[in-house]
C-alpha cells in the first residue's frame, strides 16, 4: 500500500468520525521486527491485546499457529482465528494452555467458521442468542459475541467471517442491526469488531456498498 493510498484512506476514515485520531497502520513485520517494536506495549500497556489470522483449517495448520507463536514474545489475551473449517475442531479446545475455546461453525458448509482463544484471566459471557433472530440468509457469514471481564476492565468483542461473493449490502444490515441491539448501546466499554470479511477497504470510493460498509 502506498502513502498516498494510506494518507487518503485515513483521511476519509476521519472524516466519518470526530473521535477518530490515530492513524491506521498497515505495515508487514518479522517475528524480530514484531518483537523489537512491539513486546512491551502487549506484555505491559494495555488492558487488553488481540490476534488475529486467517488460518485456513485449524485442523490442518494448528502446529503452524504454535510455531509461529513461540516466536513471538508477546502473550495475546486474545488469540481470533477465521476460517478454522469444521474438521476435528473438537480436538484443540486446549491448544494453548491458559487459554479457553469457543467457536462458531459453518452452518451449509466445512469452510469458514470462527473461533476465540480467551485468556482464562477473562470471566466470558457468550451472546450469540441475543442476536440470533437478527441473521439474514441471504448473507452467508458467521459470528461470535463474546463479553469480558477481568478486574475493572470490560469489553465486548465481536467476530465476524464473510464468506465471499455475498452481498455486502446484507452484511452490512445484519451488523447494524447488531450495534442497535442493547448489547450495543448504552454500555460504557470498550468494542471489537474483528475478523475475515472479505471486503476490499480500498475500493470505497468506487463501490458504493463498501462505502456503506465503512459508514457504520
Amino acid at each position: 500500500m502506498t502513502s498516498q493510498v494510506t494518507a487518503d484512506f485515513n483521511s476519509y476514515i476521519s472524516s466519518l468520525t470526530s473521535t477518530f485520531s490515530a492513524p491506521v497502520e498497515c505495515k508487514y513485520y518479522s517475528e524480530q521486527e514484531f518483537n523489537a517494536r512491539f513486546q512491551d506495549r502487549c506484555n505491559n500497556l494495555y488492558n487488553l491485546s488481540l490476534f488475529h489470522v486467517n488460518i485456513r483449517s485449524l485442523n490442518a495448520n494448528h502446529l503452524k499457529l504454535q510455531q509461529l507463536f513461540l516466536t513471538l514474545k508477546c502473550n495475546f489475551d486474545i488469540i481470533v482465528l477465521s476460517e478454522i473449517w469444521s474438521f476435528n475442531v473438537t480436538m484443540y479446545y486446549n491448544l494453548f494452555p491458559e487459554y479457553n475455546f469457543y467457536y462458531v461453525l459453518p452452518n451449509n458448509s466445512c469452510i469458514g467458521g470462527i473461533g476465540a482463544y480467551i485468556h482464562s484471566s477473562f470471566t466470558v459471557t457468550e451472546s450469540n442468542d441475543l442476536i440470533s433472530n437478527l441473521s439474514n440468509t441471504n448473507s452467508v457469514h458467521e459470528y461470535l459475541l463474546l463479553e469480558l471481564n477481568r478486574g475493572d476492565y470490560r469489553c465486548i468483542l465481536s467476530n465476524f467471517y464473510r464468506h465471499p461473493n455475498q452481498p455486502i449490502e446484507s452484511f452490512t444490515n445484519f451488523l447494524e442491526s447488531i450495534f442497535q441491539t442493547s448489547l450495543f448501546l448504552g454500555n460504557q466499554v470498550d468494542y471489537l469488531v474483528v475478523g475475515d470479511l472479505n471486503i476490499d477497504l480500498l475500493k470505497y470510493d468506487k463501490n458504493s456498498d463498501i462505502c456503506n460498509f465503512l459508514d457504520i
